[in-house]
């Protein structure tokens, strides 16, 4: 609850403009905190989380276990080294981690009186090194989240950790940063001639918000296709058997990156995908910041509209603008 409590304060006093979150802390492997620090991430933030001091796979932990897809804009999870270039001997480690910085024998702050300082050593330590260079890339690129945190894995040295067990061998570097960089001038964008693209059902048009990655909902024809639903994986964070040729498939929210269930409803044959909440609230963007391609579109819709869609099962429903009138033929369903 915190952690969204702290996602909705910064939308509604800052706009929702990019953060970061630092997160020094951990516990046993918990869905809750890994569906909560994930949609932080998936809201736009950079959030930076403790691979934990166990001497053991940080997929067991959480909110360790979140990370592993930092390079690609997820929660990035920090694992421990030392003055030599070493792992820590208490770090976690593994495929759920994503860089390291210095996290033994770090002296700070500490409590009781406004000089007092201690040696301390944990991923704890580690975490906020690499949140504070997060913290400078983002004011760098003006609360991007895409560059900063990409360049923040662009930064990081390869190769010098000795004993890494499976954590990606990337160690923090800090930035030379000396001012914000010229915005470029934007380019002059033509008035759109068709109607803004709609999603219907016969009369029912639900509110969506389309994602940002993938191609757009197209606004200058219709795609035809009948209404699937996963019910095999209902968030389709994996593959299923469910044969999605020619459907416009609606998933559930939570799991895994928005983009991993658009991505295996195509490889299913979808032709688009609703991602629908799962508690009440408004659909925003879902968000993406690696490298990876799909040729679908996708977007959220809140928790009514996505069971009101998931009762139209089989009904066809017509995605794109309604300035185009002649409608498509949808194909026949598998």
């Amino acid at each position: 609850n915190g952690i969204r409590w702290a996602v909705n304060h910064q939308k509604t006093e800052y706009g929702g403009e990019s953060a970061v979150f630092s997160m020094s802390l951990g516990g046993g492997f918990n869905a809750a905190m890994n569906d909560a620090v994930n949609d932080a991430s998936e809201a736009g933030h950079i959030v930076v989380v403790a691979a934990g001091n166990e001497n053991r796979d940080a997929c067991l932990v959480s909110p360790g276990s979140a990370g592993g897809s930092g390079k690609k804009g997820g929660v990035v999870t920090v694992a421990s080294s030392t003055s030599s270039d070493g792992r820590s001997s208490f770090s976690n480690y593994g495929k759920c981690t994503d860089i390291f910085a210095p996290g033994s024998q770090i002296t700070s702050a500490w409590k009781g009186d406004e000089k007092a300082s201690k040696t301390i050593s944990g991923t704890s330590m580690a975490t906020p090194h690499v949140a504070g260079v997060a913290a400078v890339l983002l004011e760098k690129h003006k609360h991007d989240k895409s560059a900063a945190q990409a360049e923040l894995f662009s930064l990081a040295v390869a190769n010098k950790i000795n004993n890494p067990m499976g954590t990606p061998n990337l160690l923090l570097q800090v930035p030379l940063y000396t001012g914000p960089p010229t915005p470029p001038t934007p380019a002059p964008t033509s008035p759109p001639t068709n109607a803004p693209a709609t999603v219907c059902v016969d009369k029912f048009c639900p509110h969506f918000s389309p994602s940002i990655f993938g191609p757009p909902i197209p606004d200058d024809k219709l795609i035809a296709a009948p209404i699937g639903v996963s019910t095999e994986v209902p968030d389709l964070c994996s593959r299923s058997k469910q044969n999605f040729k020619g459907q416009f498939v609606i998933v559930e929210r939570g799991g895994c990156m928005f983009f991993t269930k658009v991505e295996n409803a195509e490889k299913q044959g979808a032709v688009a995908v609703a991602i629908a909440m799962t508690t009440s609230g408004s659909p925003f963007p879902p968000n993406y910041y690696g490298n990876d391609k799909v040729g679908i579109p996708s977007m959220m819709v809140s928790k009514k509209d996505g069971d009101d869609l998931r009762k139209r099962e089989g009904e066809v429903a017509y995605i794109g603008s309604p300035s185009v009138t002649a409608k498509p033929t949808p194909p026949t369903l598998p």
